[in-house]
């Protein structure tokens, strides 16, 4: 005959094994929960070639390709390109730019913001 089972031992282990996996899958989550990103990164580098009055829809375009959002204010369309990072144990990331549109496709306004370290340079 074969060595004998114990079988206390043997389901105490796996439980304490049970309990492991269901806490590290916990961590993972609980960590992925407090990281995340909204939008779409873009160029903002591009964002001093915008020229007010004289810079187009197309033009916006090919510097920064399709906005993240679009929509209107007070009769004008607005375009607006965003990326948010947020970390659970470090500060957030965020830079946005938006841009207001007369009604010849040109740029009428434009406001862009930045807490990115190589936007403060």
């Amino acid at each position: 005959m074969g060595p004998e089972w114990n079988w206390k031992k043997f389901n105490r282990e796996g439980e304490m094994t049970r309990i492991h996996r269901t806490l590290v899958t916990v961590l993972c989550i609980l960590f992925l929960a407090g990281c995340g990103t909204v939008g779409r990164n873009f160029n903002s580098e591009n964002v001093k070639l915008i020229k007010k009055d004289d810079t187009t829809q197309s033009e916006i375009l090919e510097l920064f390709g399709t906005p993240y959002e679009e929509g209107t204010e007070n009769g004008y369309v607005i375009w607006t390109y965003k990326l948010d990072h947020w970390y659970l144990l470090a500060d957030s990331e965020t830079k946005g730019l938006v841009i207001r549109f007369d009604e010849k496709n040109r740029v009428n306004g434009y406001r862009y913001t930045s807490n990115l370290i190589e936007d403060q340079r």
